[in-house]
């Protein structure tokens, strides 16, 4: 019985993989926004059952999506399927949560990568042409405001972009799949371990203070035009990378922060970061630097713990 069930779920599962592919391809890839929720048949699988129970309906799977989609389509159902896998396995077997995070975000950057390159060779979607679009488009834009560019190379900062885009979008959904595999699990009322709050996580100030050296080195860069092209793509994506590292943390520091000492604002509180995001980049860059370098965190976590303990006290 246990058997037949298993095999009945194991092919329900590579179903909904497959209705997944169908539905994207006739609805013009609009659920590839949702592409993050592919792997969670199988985390289902791999947790409750195991690791080979889970191939098995991603075998399945593979090859719906061989007969009712496209190359593409089947090397991300792939991928997908495999994280699902290493993700509900690591479930099972109790693995840390932040290595578990890490794998899932290096697998769904892989597939990111390669998938825009497949995506690209296959529906003939001119990379080059679309650098050149957008580098068009902003040197119009400057010339209509007579703003005068201060990137010299506006080409090799625009291809850097692309490249830090498909790199971050593949760390946002391998996030989400991170988020909605475990609140599918414990909506099934499975017996997960909860992660580590964030504000317990710990940065490394090594880490901080070598971004903020290579942010001040990209943007000093920025202002002079580098003959090695190694070197000045090399700089830029680094140095990107940096402010983006300070960046995230400094909505780190803010949403500890907010719950430290407003907690009451915290709805409030996500529209503020976001707008920060978008307006308040460089601000959120100098609190993500004091946030790692400073005792900041240690003083919001304390007040925060204390809050907790005050509250359970009155309950």
């Amino acid at each position: 019985m246990n058997n037949t069930r298993k095999l009945v779920e194991s092919a329900l599962m590579a179903a909904l993989v497959g209705a997944f592919v169908i539905i994207n391809r006739y609805t013009v890839g609009m659920l590839a926004y949702f592409v993050f929720l592919l792997p969670l048949p199988m985390v289902y699988l791999s947790y409750k059952y195991d690791a080979k129970t889970a191939s098995m309906a991603a075998f399945g799977s593979v090859i719906l999506t061989f007969i009712f989609g496209s190359i593409p389509n089947v090397f991300t159902v792939l991928i997908e399927c495999v994280i699902g896998i290493v993700y509900g396995s690591g479930l099972r077997k109790k693995e840390n949560s932040s290595a578990l995070l890490f794998k899932v975000i290096v697998l769904a950057i892989i597939m990111n990568f390669v998938s825009f390159v497949l995506f690209a060779a296959f529906f003939g979607y001119d990379i080059v042409g679309e650098v050149q679009m957008i580098e068009d488009v902003f040197t119009t834009i400057f010339d209509e405001a007579n703003v005068e560019v201060q990137i010299p190379d506006l080409r090799s900062y625009i291809e850097v972009l692309f490249v830090l885009s498909v790199l971050l979008t593949g760390v946002l959904e391998g996030y989400l799949t991170h988020v909605s595999s475990r609140l599918l699990l414990s909506r099934l009322k499975f017996d997960i371990a909860k992660p580590t709050p964030i504000f317990f996580h710990k940065p490394n100030k090594v880490l901080g203070y070598l971004a903020l050296l290579l942010t001040g080195v990209f943007i000093v860069s920025s202002r002079y035009s580098i003959d090695e092209t190694w070197m000045r793509y090399g700089i830029m994506f680094i140095g990107m990378l940096g402010y983006l590292y300070l960046t995230g943390y400094g909505c780190i520091a803010a949403i500890v922060l907010i719950r430290a000492y407003v907690p009451s604002l915290r709805i409030i509180g996500v529209f503020f970061i976001l707008f920060a995001a978008l307006f308040m980049s460089l601000g959120l860059m100098i609190l993500g630097f004091l946030y790692i370098t400073t005792n900041m965190r240690e003083t919001a976590v304390e007040r925060i713990i204390n809050d907790s303990q005050n509250r359970s006290t009155k309950v």
